[in-house]
C-alpha cells in the first residue's frame, strides 16, 4: 500500500488491477478512482486533517505567541494542509479529475473542506 492510497478510493466493482492470473469479464463495469478529499462524502468527516491543524495552531502558540494568538494561523493552516491533501489526490493520473468542469467542481469542495478544517480548528462548529 503506497502512501497515495490513503487519500484515494476505488470506485466501481472490481480492484484497481486484476491480480495476476486472475479472469475479468469483458463488460464489466470499469473501475476509477477518485481523490477522498475532492468527494462531496468527504464534506462529512475528516478527523485527522483536522488534528493537525489544531496540532499546528497549538505549536505557533507555544512557539510564536504573538502569531499563534490570531486566527488566521488555523485558517492558513487549514489551507495547506487541503492543498497538501489536495496535490497527494491529484498526483495519481486515475484520480485526478477529468475535465475543466470536473477540476473546478474539485477545487470548489476542496475549498470548502479546508474552510471546514478551520471551523473546527476555531471551535465555530460546536
Amino acid at each position: 500500500m503506497a502512501f497515495r492510497d490513503l487519500f484515494v478510493v476505488t470506485v466501481g466493482n472490481r480492484p484497481r488491477k486484476p491480480l495476476k492470473g486472475q479472469a475479468v469479464a469483458a463488460a464489466a463495469a470499469p473501475s476509477g478512482q477518485v481523490g477522498v478529499f475532492i468527494t462531496p462524502q468527504s464534506l462529512a468527516s475528516f478527523p485527522v486533517a483536522s488534528s493537525v491543524v489544531v496540532v499546528i495552531w497549538s505549536l505557533f502558540k507555544s512557539l510564536f505567541p504573538t502569531w499563534g494568538a490570531s486566527k488566521l494561523v488555523p485558517l492558513v493552516a487549514s489551507f495547506l494542509v487541503g492543498l497538501l491533501v489536495f496535490l497527494i489526490n491529484i498526483s495519481d493520473p486515475q484520480a485526478a479529475p477529468k475535465g475543466a468542469k470536473a477540476w473546478l467542481l474539485g477545487i470548489a469542495i476542496a475549498a470548502v473542506n479546508c474552510l471546514f478544517l478551520a471551523s473546527a480548528a476555531l471551535g465555530i462548529l460546536r
